[in-house]
């Protein structure tokens, strides 16, 4: 159940996401065009038009930070936490280490930034009563279009109308004895002894600001799940029930929300069935309140839309399965239901902004005998009333199945010669046991040539092609098709060569290697769920590293890059002031990836180009060690297995969207408004 246990305990307040945005266009990676103003803010005119230059935040440090975060709700192992020790606790990060880092996997893949080096504690002001180490996670279920403008009634485009979530988990976890008197914690403490020293933690995140010049620049609100996690489970998402929005439009893809804008949803039941916990925290949809509005509490002006009573049902009327897979659902989204349709498991009603802060959206529900008797095969479903009639808002993925991948982003270096491997794991479900023998169907993307780059009001654009992503498609090998397990889980191994630079001017190839089980139906996954991989160029360090033609072109491209170090720390293109700086850049890039102060913050050089930079500083250090300890070694090429065939190209079996949806939504790039005609 992962984040969905008991015991839990919710925390709530700010976070910070300083991100660098010279690189969220592709062609700024391109030395030979790139200009000065590269890397400043864009200018945004009158006309509608936008001069990008280094989008709307140049100067960010990629650093992520948890602040002003307190305990704000427990639910203890029994249900009950009144009075609970861990209910006046806050949340400290980074004590006596640098900002954590969020960044993307790559230019072209924006939809996947990863927390890299976060260490979290609950402390009491005076003593930590635990920490841990946030292993890096991504976000995902990216929900576009969630907050809307209570004045205007407009939905707020890109990012700042977004909310995303990073599920992982803690680890290297330390405890005060004064944990002890916290039932809570000491049940998280007895969890974590047991299931590989690790608890579970989920932060959803919403309501951002890129505003530059205002007081919330870079910042948003953040809630924070806190629960045991057991051995065998996902580490990146919560098994269980999957709530989806149904496809009106096949073409279009999967969409953020169902059409009353309810986004996906997660649900777990207890064992037995006579508990039901629900996690509402990402499919509310939200509301921005004026100033002056009598629903903000504490100063939060952002609270969930009031849509009524919602009630948790489970559906009389079973979705059948076809001995082609085709699923037949005889109940859909948008139905209005009679009463012999449907078993009440809850209601829920009131849920405003203090709910949300105290639970997190995360409810727990006594399951009633009659639902019970119906849970193991029936669909589940969220009911809202609608000119009068219950009306099914949003419900379980068709017949109950999905499947989703655990270790989706990837970062391979391909060997010079030769192939390297890697696997994801895929977990299949139904109704929210384990799928055993669930076939799934594996594609790679087609090539595409608009990721990275700016929208249609571009002036004054970057003096060089957006390279293609997903080819060659012949330097990748995979399976087209799995079965999973009797655990309900199948592991994808793929194969990669050396791409051989095809994008030119930045290293490596991305491919978005799609999945779904096989047969019809909905992707119970929105647009952009997808295994992505960063494929490095191989690379042979040289015996006695150049400045001129190997050191200097990569330090170059991250000194245009990040401002903030080349302008804030040193020039990265001066040969004497790198020399000067030697021991320092030493350091950083002999640190390993989970580490904050870890260079480059974006993680995407190679382990040769990475050794070859290590050698060439070391020459100026007399004494610097020959074993960079962490420091990873170069893959050695190894033959492919002959079961691995050429992939299947094209994405339109797995519904991962229209090549037009996917290229309005890219282009949004991380918080430019939404393209007009556009639901995002």
């Amino acid at each position: 159940m992962s984040y969905l246990s008991l015991p839990r305990l919710t925390f709530s307040g700010l976070f910070e996401g300083d991100v660098n945005t010279v690189n969220n266009d592709v062609r700024n990676y391109s030395s030979s065009t790139f200009e000065p103003r590269f890397q400043e803010a864009w200018v945004q005119h009158p006309d509608g038009k936008t001069t990008y230059n280094g989008w709307w935040n140049p100067d960010g440090g990629n650093t992520f930070r948890l602040l002003d975060c307190a305990v704000s709700g427990a639910v203890g192992p029994d249900g009950a936490a009144a009075g609970d020790v861990a209910l006046s606790l806050r949340i400290a990060t980074q004590t006596a280490r640098t900002a954590a880092k969020l960044v993307d996997l790559d230019p072209q893949y924006q939809f996947a930034s990863g927390i890299w080096g976060l260490r979290l504690e609950l402390t009491d002001g005076k003593r930590t009563l635990m920490a841990g180490t946030f292993q890096p996670a991504c976000f995902r279920d990216v929900y576009f279009g969630r907050l809307t403008d209570k004045v205007t009634g407009q939905p707020v485009g890109g990012s700042p109308g977004a909310s995303a979530r990073f599920t992982g988990v803690l680890t290297e976890l330390v405890w005060h004895e004064g944990a002890a008197a916290s039932p809570v914690l000491a049940a998280f403490k007895a969890s974590a002894e047991k299931n590989q020293g690790r608890l579970s933690l989920s932060l959803m995140t919403y309501g951002y600001s890129k505003s530059r010049g205002t007081t919330d620049f870079t910042f948003g609100r953040v809630l924070g799940t806190l629960a045991p996690w057991f051995s065998g489970e996902p580490l990146t998402f919560a098994p269980g029930r999957r709530f989806s929005p149904s496809i009106a439009d096949a073409a279009s893809g999967p969409p953020s929300a169902s059409q009353y804008n309810i986004g996906y949803l997660n649900a777990a039941f207890a064992p037995g069935n006579t508990s039901l916990v629900v996690d509402f925290g990402m499919s509310l949809p939200l509301w921005l309140l004026p100033s002056g509005d009598k629903n903000i509490v504490d100063g939060q002006r952002i609270v969930p839309q009031d849509l009524g009573p919602i009630r948790v049902v489970v559906l009389t009327r079973a979705d059948t399965v076809g001995a082609d897979g085709t699923i037949s659902t005889p109940i859909m989204e948008g139905a209005a239901v009679a009463d012999s349709d449907y078993v009440v498991i809850g209601t829920l009603t009131d849920y405003g902004g203090a709910w949300l802060a105290s639970t997190g959206g995360v409810v727990n529900m006594a399951v009633p005998e009659a639902a019970r008797a119906l849970v193991g095969d029936h669909p589940l479903a969220l009911l809202i009333q609608v000119k009068g009639a219950w009306t099914v808002g949003i419900r379980e993925s068709n017949g109950g199945q999905w499947a989703r991948a655990d270790d989706f982003v990837q970062r391979l270096d391909a060997p010079v010669k030769g192939w390297a491997s890697s696997t994801v794991t895929l977990h299949a479900m139904r109704y929210g046991a384990p799928f055993a023998g669930a076939s799934l169907a594996v594609s790679l993307s087609a090539p595409d040539d608009t990721s990275g780059g700016a929208g249609p009001d571009e002036v004054k654009p970057p003096q060089v092609k957006i390279p293609k992503i997903n080819v060659p498609a012949d330097t990748v090998r995979f399976d087209a098709s799995l079965t999973a397990d009797d655990r309900g889980v199948a592991v994808l191994t793929y194969y990669a060569a050396d791409p051989g630079n095809p994008r030119e001017y930045i290293d490596g190839q991305i491919y978005e290697i799609n999945y779904a089980l096989a047969g019809g139906g909905q992707s119970p996954l929105p647009m952009f769920e997808q295994v992505a991989v960063h494929v490095r160029d191989g690379f042979d360090p040289p015996a006695t590293p150049s400045w001129e033609t190997d050191v200097a072109p990569v330090l170059v491209q991250y000194g245009n890059l990040y401002p903030i170090m080349s302008r804030g720390l040193f020039s990265f293109s001066d040969y004497n002031t790198v020399v000067q700086h030697a021991r320092l850049l030493y350091l950083a890039f002999t640190r390993p990836p989970e580490d904050p102060n870890y260079m480059p913050a974006t993680r995407d050089l190679s382990a040769g180009k990475l050794r070859m930079i290590v050698n060439w500083l070391a020459t100026f250090l007399p004494g610097a060690p020959g074993d960079y300890g962490a420091l990873p070694v170069a893959k050695v090429g190894a033959t492919l297995e002959p079961s691995a065939p050429p992939p299947v190209l094209g994405d339109v079996a797995v519904r991962r969207g229209s090549p037009g949806l996917r290229k309005a939504i890219r282009s949004m790039g991380h918080g430019t408004p939404v393209p007009p005609g556009v639901k995002a």
